[in-house]
């Protein structure tokens, strides 16, 4: 609840000096290519996030396996931290770039994906089965053994992923691909690591 309201201070505070339409949206470059008005502006983020904050605070208390989560208690409140960093981090961007020129987005925004997915890498090799956060699919949550190995390498992926990104900031003019693309790739390994490894479970311990 802090970080939305230090979001939101931040947007009153310099709420004087933007302009009337403030750039939001940015394309694959880091051109300009969506605006909203001051005020639309700088709620946008504190809304989103705490809406975001509501809905994941909430959730678990339905999860199937909402005791895996009270154990994990501390990965779970600091995901929720990484996130609302994330978005302050954002609203300052937003700002900041609507006030000076020399800001780039091109380069900001690599930073800023680098930052929240080795966060990620760092939390999610610590997530014990559950339904409401980590990496889930049908053989990750048929079998503890394929959830545990599966987060192991999905943590070093999502670092490699989030180091790959900070690269971006060396080259604004691919940033945009350079992370994308090894997501994908990182995305799709780890599904099909999950399904190798639950047929492998599966072939040792026939039902």
């Amino acid at each position: 609840m802090g970080i939305i309201i230090l979001s939101l201070l931040a947007g009153v505070y310099f709420y004087p000096i933007l302009p009337d339409r403030i750039a939001s949206h940015w394309g694959a470059m880091g051109e300009v290519n969506g605006y909203m008005s001051k005020l639309y502006g700088i709620l946008f983020i504190p809304i989103i996030l705490f809406v975001l904050l509501s809905i994941l605070a909430v959730v678990p208390r339905f999860d199937p396996k909402k005791e895996a989560i009270e154990k994990m208690r501390g990965v779970y409140d600091s995901f929720l931290i990484l996130l609302s960093s994330f978005f302050l981090l954002l609203q300052l961007f937003i700002i900041g770039t609507n006030l000076v020129t020399w800001i780039d987005p091109a380069r900001v925004f690599p930073f800023l994906f680098g930052f929240l997915f080795i966060g990620l890498g760092f939390l999610i090799e610590r997530v014990k089965q559950n339904w409401t956060m980590g990496i889930r699919n049908p053989w990750t949550l048929s079998s503890e053994v394929v959830w545990d190995k599966t987060h192991k390498l999905g943590g070093k992926v999502f670092k490699i992923v989030g180091i790959i990104a900070c690269l971006g900031v060396v080259f604004p003019t691919v940033s945009f691909f350079v992370f994308l693309i090894p997501l994908l790739f990182g995305v799709i390994g780890l599904f099909v690591y999950s399904y190798q490894l639950f047929k492998k479970e599966k072939s040792k311990n026939p039902v």
